[in-house]
C-alpha cells in the first residue's frame, strides 16, 4: 500500500487530505487543532511522513520559539509590563479612539519590522483585549488587525520574517547576490501604508463584531471593593493622593477617605494622605493583592486579626452561601477571624458595588469574598457552610521591581536574534530561564501561560507540510501552473507569480513555498532572459502576506485561538486583503525592481 502510494497518485491522495482538512476547518465541527491533528495522523499512517521525519518536525524551532515567548509574554504580565502598556494606549484611545487604533496598527508593524512578528503578536494580544474592553468594542474586531499588522511589518526588511531570510538564502544557492536588510523596505513601507489603510476601512465592515463572551477573552480579573489602612512607616504620607502612583494605576479606583469616622468622597486626589486614613477602593484582584504587599499599608477590615507571620497564609476567593448565618449581615458583623482566623480583603457583587465601604457591606448570596488566612482556617470556614467555592484567585499581586529583567528579556531575545549571534529559539529558551531564576514569574504560573493548541496546531501542520513535500504535492500544484506562464510579459509573470505563490501560501506553510517556489521562479526569469531578482522579491512577499486563512501564517493562527474565531471569519476579511496587498506589491516590485 505504502508503495502504491509512493507511485503516481501520492500526490493527488495527499492533496485530497489536504481538501478535506479545509473542508473540516470550514465546517468547525471540531476545534482547530482536533482537525489538524487528524490529518496529521493520516500523513502519518499512510506513510507520507516518516516516523524519523515526524520526531524532527517537534525538534522545530517555531514551536519551540512560541512557547518560550508565551512564558515571556506571561512574564511582562506579571511584572505589570503590559499593564503600563495597556494603560498608556488606553489613554490615548478615549480621547480620540480612531487614532489611537490606528497609531497601534502602525506600531506594530513598525516593530515587526525589526523583530520577529510572532513574538510581537503574542506579547500584544493581551493589551489588544484590554484595549477593546476600554472602548467597549469585541476583540474580534481588533485581534485579527494584530495579526495582519505584524505580517505587513515582517515584509519591510529582511529580518522582518524568517521568510525572507529563507527565500534570500535558497537564491543565494542559486547563484543569485545576496538581499541588504534593508533593499525590499521600498516595497515593504508602500505594501505596509496601504495594506494598513486597507485594514482600518474594510476592517468597520468585514470584521466579525461577537460579544466577549463569545469570543473566550472574558476578564480573568474581580473587582473588588476594599479598604486599605495608611500606617506610620507609610513613605508617602503627606503627599496629595493624587501624586501617589500605588494609587494611581489603571485597576485601581479610590472612591473616598475615611478619616476620623467620617468618609470623604470630594476632590481625593488632592487630599494629603495621614497616619490612619483608611482609603475606600474598587481594584482588580492583581492590583489589590501587590498593595498589600507594599510596606506601609494594610489591606482589608481595620478591625481584623494579625496572621501569624511565621504561619503559612494563602488568598483564596469564596462565594457566600444562602445560609441564615451569613445572609444580610455586615462583614464586620461576621466575625470571620474570630471564628477561623481568616481576614477579608475585599468583596464583589456582580453589576454594582457592594457597600459604601467594605466593614459595612450587607452579605448577599452568590457574592464573592477575597480572603487571606491559613489552609486550615479556611478548611473550618467550609466546614461552618457560609461559603463554598474556595478557590485561587484570578490574579496574583504585580512584582514590578522584576519589571526591567523581563523587559531586557524580551529585548535582548529580539536584538540578538536580529544580529544572528544565535537562533531565536535558543535565545527564547535563555530567556526563559532568566525570568524564572530572577522571579519574573512562579514556574506554574509560566507553564500555564502556554497555549497547548496553539503548539498542537502548529506541530500538526507542520507534519501535513511535510507530507505534502514529501509527496511530491507542492511540486505538482507548480506543475499544473507552469504552463500557463509561458510566452506571458515579464509584468504578467511576476503578477502571475505572485498569485501562484499566495495561494500556494494559504494551503501549505509559507517555508515550504520559499524553498519550493524560489528555484523555480529563478529558472523561469533565465527563460524569459530578464533580472530574476523582482521574481525573487515577488515569492518574498507572496510567501509572508498571508491573510485569508488561520493556517497559513503563524501570526494567524495565534490570534485565531485567541479571539475565538472561525475560519471564515479569515476568508471574510483576509481574501479582499490578499487582493489589495497583492496589487500594491506587484506595482511596487515592478516599480522599485524593474524587469
Amino acid at each position: 500500500m505504502l508503495d502504491h502510494l509512493y507511485g503516481t497518485d501520492a500526490p493527488l491522495v495527499a492533496l485530497a487530505i489536504l481538501v478535506i482538512l479545509f473542508i473540516t476547518f470550514t465546517i468547525e465541527k471540531f476545534p482547530p487543532e482536533v482537525t489538524a491533528s487528524g490529518a496529521a495522523a493520516l500523513y502519518i499512517l499512510l506513510g507520507m511522513v516518516p516516523s524519523d521525519e515526524v520526531m524532527a518536525v517537534f525538534s522545530s524551532s517555531a514551536p519551540i520559539t512560541i512557547a518560550a515567548m508565551f512564558v515571556v509574554s506571561g512574564a511582562l504580565v506579571r511584572t505589570g509590563v503590559l499593564d503600563a502598556l495597556a494603560g498608556i494606549v488606553i489613554d490615548k484611545a478615549q480621547a480620540r479612539p480612531v487614532m489611537a487604533i490606528g497609531l497601534f496598527i502602525f506600531a506594530t508593524i513598525a516593530a515587526s519590522a525589526f523583530m520577529n512578528n510572532t513574538p510581537v503578536v503574542l506579547v500584544l494580544i493581551p493589551v489588544v483585549n484590554r484595549l477593546a474592553k476600554s472602548l467597549a468594542i469585541a476583540p474580534t474586531r481588533l485581534l485579527i488587525p494584530l495579526s495582519y499588522a505584524a505580517i505587513l511589518g515582517g515584509t519591510c526588511t529582511l529580518i522582518g520574517t524568517s521568510t525572507n531570510i529563507l527565500v534570500d538564502g535558497v537564491a543565494q544557492e542559486a547563484g543569485i547576490e545576496p538581499f541588504s536588510i534593508f533593499e525590499i523596505a521600498p516595497v515593504g513601507l508602500t505594501v505596509a501604508v496601504v495594506g494598513g489603510l486597507s485594514m482600518l476601512v474594510l476592517g468597520k465592515v468585514l470584521l466579525p463584531d461577537r460579544a466577549q463572551k463569545e469570543s473566550g477573552t472574558e476578564d480573568a480579573e474581580t473587582a473588588f471593593l476594599s479598604e486599605i489602612t495608611v500606617r506610620s512607616n507609610y513613605p508617602h504620607i503627606g503627599t496629595a493622593l493624587g501624586k501617589i502612583a500605588d494609587f494611581q494605576r489603571s485597576g485601581v479606583r479610590v472612591t473616598g477617605i475615611r478619616r476620623g469616622g467620617r468618609i470623604e468622597r470630594s476632590d481625593i486626589a488632592k487630599r494629603v494622605i495621614e497616619r490612619g486614613d483608611a482609603l475606600i477602593v474598587v481594584a482588580e484582584t492583581s492590583e489589590l493583592l501587590t498593595l498589600a504587599e507594599q510596606p506601609g499599608l494594610r489591606v482589608g477590615l481595620r478591625r481584623s486579626i494579625e496572621l501569624d507571620p511565621e504561619a503559612e497564609v494563602k488568598v483564596v476567593e469564596a462565594i457566600v452561601t444562602p445560609s441564615r448565618r451569613s445572609s444580610d449581615l455586615r462583614i464586620a458583623d461576621l466575625a470571620l477571624g474570630r471564628r477561623a482566623g481568616v481576614r477579608v480583603l475585599g468583596a464583589y457583587r456582580p453589576r454594582h458595588i457592594a457597600g459604601a465601604d467594605l466593614s459595612s457591606v450587607h452579605l448577599r448570596p452568590a457574592d464573592k469574598l477575597l480572603l487571606e488566612g491559613t489552609p486550615e482556617g479556611f478548611e473550618e470556614l467550609t466546614r461552618s457552610g457560609d461559603v463554598v467555592n474556595v478557590t485561587a484567585p484570578g490574579g496574583r499581586a504585580y512584582r514590578r521591581r522584576q519589571a526591567p529583567i523581563a523587559v531586557l528579556a524580551l529585548v535582548g531575545i529580539v536584538v540578538l536574534a536580529a544580529l544572528n549571534l544565535m537562533p531565536i529559539g535558543v535565545l527564547a529558551l535563555i530567556g526563559v530561564a532568566a525570568i524564572l531564576v530572577l522571579r519574573c514569574i512562579d514556574n506554574d504560573e509560566a507553564w500555564n501561560s502556554i497555549d497547548g493548541g496553539v503548539l498542537v496546531l502548529i506541530f500538526a501542520m507542520l507534519i501535513v507540510g511535510q507530507g505534502l513535500e514529501n509527496t511530491g504535492a507542492v511540486e505538482m500544484l507548480v506543475g499544473w501552473m507552469m504552463p500557463f506562464l509561458d510566452g506571458l510579459s515579464p509584468f504578467v509573470t511576476l503578477v502571475a507569480i505572485y498569485a501562484v505563490g499566495s495561494i500556494l501560501t494559504e494551503v501549505v506553510t509559507n517555508n515550504a513555498v520559499a524553498v519550493i517556489f524560489t528555484p523555480i521562479v529563478i529558472s523561469l526569469a533565465a527563460q524569459l532572459g530578464v533580472d530574476p531578482r523582482p521574481f525573487v522579491v515577488a515569492v518574498m512577499f507572496s510567501a509572508s502576506a498571508s491573510f485569508a486563512t488561520p493556517i497559513g501564517y503563524q501570526t494567524n493562527t495565534l490570534v485565531y485561538g485567541a479571539g475565538n474565531y472561525k475560519f471564515s471569519d479569515f476568508l471574510r476579511m483576509g481574501v479582499p486583503m490578499n487582493l489589495i496587498v497583492g496589487l500594491t506589491a506587484v506595482l511596487a516590485i515592478s516599480f522599485f525592481f524593474p524587469m
